[in-house]
């Protein structure tokens, strides 16, 4: 199937009318599953089925029936989706990775699966548990880089394409090598290897010339820019046309959650980002971080030998880089890289500057945002740790404006489509 196949049939399911809808939960206890549906996820309100303890003329009444999902129809949620993955188990509840993801159109809970053609990965509407912070480290240890996102559920309602891989040198250099010569400081890894060294209005450029070469709308409009002598861009923002566009563009943080982390209930789509992982009660303790290899690039784990790699003062490893997408394994969409190898920007604003802003219980498709100020990056890089990996995890910047810990030369992107 062709992608222009796969996008008139994502385009059929009309999902903003089923968010009105009632919803259906059954409860569990900690760590016992039912029916796949757990309510007892930190953050999260979830309806209680026939419990209306304040009755009034105002009263909302959530119908949350037995072994279904979704969103209440009173601006909150049914009990959660907690679907066991087949591949990340444990006999401990800790330790098992359980999917969040709910089919709103259903109501049914839903198990994530690669649908990959062309270099594209359809990623399914729902709704899913966003923000997760189970299995976590308490604080990061940097100060500035524990930037995480308050738990709550947020519903998508468009399903979307998004690219296998991240963008690699070869890529952006057939679409920008009229603009500028190639920006990696690691361009001795090779074609195949991911862009970097851009900022995020170079992207904005990159998704727009793609759209016009595919006969697509174009999604933003760039506003006050300029091109220095190396041929990047800077601008005063990027003004967004909006989630109907047919072109490509920069996925939304909800988006990039769900993809990235699968839906997973835990720090990581693989399970706990702890070296010390501790069963309760119990003096058995493991490392849950050396999961995460089989699919990441991350810092020992990184081993590379060329121009441009970096020289670890310690450990075994002598120089660590980049390396070619696609390396390692996918994770349960298909997709590659999504922990690790380079930081990848993100189409949304945080205005915080990493504070997070309480949120409501159930937020309907949030961050589709016009690019200017500190924009989201996400997925950590070779160059930082296991938990920096997390899909929940990011840290805001302003395109030349780094910190001290993550520099432009290891941010790169990936694009999304919604083909409306």
């Amino acid at each position: 199937m062709k992608i222009r196949q796969f996008l008139a049939l994502a385009a059929s399911a009309n999902l903003a009318a089923a968010l009105l809808s009632a919803c259906g939960g059954e409860l569990r206890r900690q760590g016992e599953v039912v029916s796949d549906i757990r309510a007892d996820v930190p953050g999260v309100e979830v309806a209680v089925p026939d419990s209306h303890p304040d009755l009034g003329a105002d009263v909302c009444f959530p119908n949350c029936k037995a072994g279904e999902c979704g969103v209440d129809g009173c601006g909150g949620y049914c009990p959660v989706c907690a679907t066991p993955s087949a591949e990340f188990t444990s006999v401990n509840p800790w330790f098992q990775v359980n999917y969040t993801l709910c089919d709103e159109t259903t109501r049914k809970c839903m198990v994530p699966t690669a649908s990959c053609e062309d270099g594209w990965c359809r990623i399914p509407a729902g709704s899913f548990v966003m923000g997760v912070n189970e299995g976590c480290p308490e604080e990061s240890g940097l100060e500035g880089m524990d930037f995480r996102t308050i738990t709550h559920v947020a519903v998508i309602t468009r399903p979307f394409l998004m690219m296998e891989t991240e963008v690699t040198m070869q890529q952006w250099m057939a679409i920008m090598g009229d603009l500028m010569e190639n920006p990696s400081l690691a361009a001795d890894c090779g074609p195949t290897c991911p862009i970097g060294n851009i900022s995020v209005f170079d992207i904005v450029v990159y998704a727009n010339r793609l759209s016009q070469l595919a006969g697509l709308d174009e999604c933003y409009e760039r506003v006050g820019c300029t091109q220095d002598s190396a041929g990047h861009f800077d601008c005063e923002r990027a003004i967004f046309t909006g989630p109907d566009c047919t072109g490509f563009r920069l996925p939304s943080f909800a988006e990039w959650q769900l993809a990235a982390g699968t839906s997973s209930d835990k720090c990581l789509f693989t399970g706990p980002a702890l070296e010390d992982a501790c069963l309760p009660e119990e003096h058995v303790c493991e490392d849950m971080t050396t999961a995460l290899f089989e699919y990441a690039w991350v810092n020992n784990h990184c081993d590379a030998v060329y121009d441009g790699c970096i020289m670890q003062p310690s450990g075994t490893q002598k120089c660590c880089g980049i390396h070619p997408v696609a390396s390692l394994s996918p994770n349960a969409f298909g997709l590659y890289d999504t922990a690790g190898n380079v930081q990848e920007w993100i189409g949304t604003v945080d205005p915080t500057g990493g504070v997070p802003d309480p949120v409501a219980p159930v937020e309907v498709d949030p961050g589709y945002d016009s690019l200017e100020g500190q924009i989201v990056t996400s997925g950590g890089s070779f160059v930082g740790g296991v938990w920096v990996a997390s899909p929940s995890h990011h840290m805001p910047l302003v395109p030349y404006e780094p910190n001290a810990f993550t520099v432009p030369t290891w941010l790169g992107f990936r694009l999304v489509r919604t083909g409306w």
